[in-house]
């Protein structure tokens, strides 16, 4: 490609000056030169044709490269979007079977329940509610109560399950039912010991202190007093 444009460039100079060489050619050389002119001239546009049609190509071939490359991604994201829809899918599946599992466990539980009398489930309960067994506790007294049976004391033990487990606003209601039911029971001081905790808990801190006071008069050298007066100093 070198010696192409020196051969084109030492063709044009002896064309454009004759003067200084004089008229050393003759008209038959200069046709030569005009021919091998031309000729060069016309390889040259075969060469801008031939450098077009190259970049076409080379544009062509970038796009097949990038259009391949969106195809490939494009793939590996739908591979991934359905591995992601199968564990949602699987998790649903599990956590589907996981509920009807746990709903036909309880209603069995409470089925078989239903065939046993009263005082047996409310001794049953009790003797869980002593070990700390709360939630098996809980379905016998919920049980008990949709009977009737011992009101007042099942929604004491209601009350406490809730203290016991921090849903202090359950326990506030089920003490309330308890205690106007049988405002003398043996463990009147413990319901209103725990009423009141309940109540400062939830933020009702003036209406504990009334409680707190109740128990500080009313059941005077009682554990109950003694952790009521801690609560009066705070």
């Amino acid at each position: 490609m070198k010696y192409f444009w020196i051969t084109i460039a030492l063709l044009n100079f002896l064309i454009a000056e004759p003067s200084v060489y004089g008229h050393r050619y003759s008209s038959s050389s200069n046709n030569t030169i005009i021919a091998l002119k031309q000729q060069i001239a016309s390889m040259q546009e075969e060469i801008e044709g031939l450098k077009s049609i190259l970049n076409g190509l080379l544009a062509q071939v970038e796009r097949l490269k990038r259009a391949k490359n969106k195809t490939s991604s494009n793939q590996e994201i739908e591979a991934l979007k359905y591995r992601i829809e199968q564990l949602e899918q699987n998790s649903q599946n599990k956590s589907h079977t996981t509920s009807q599992k746990s709903t036909k466990t309880k209603a069995k539980q409470t089925n078989s329940l239903n065939s046993v009398n009263s005082a047996k489930i409310y001794s049953k309960a009790v003797r869980l509610y002593s070990k700390k067994r709360y939630t098996e506790a809980k379905k016998r007294f919920e049980i008990l109560l949709q009977r009737g049976y011992k009101r007042a004391s099942s929604n004491f033990y209601m009350g406490e399950i809730s203290y016991y487990t921090k849903n202090y606003k359950d326990a506030i209601k089920y003490y309330h039912d308890s205690a106007t039911l049988n405002d003398g029971a043996s463990y009147m001081d413990t319901l209103l010991l725990h009423t009141a905790i309940s109540l400062y808990k939830t933020g009702s801190k003036k209406e504990a202190k009334g409680f707190f006071q109740a128990i500080v008069d009313g059941y005077h050298g009682t554990y109950s007093a003694k952790i009521a007066k801690k609560y009066l100093k705070k």
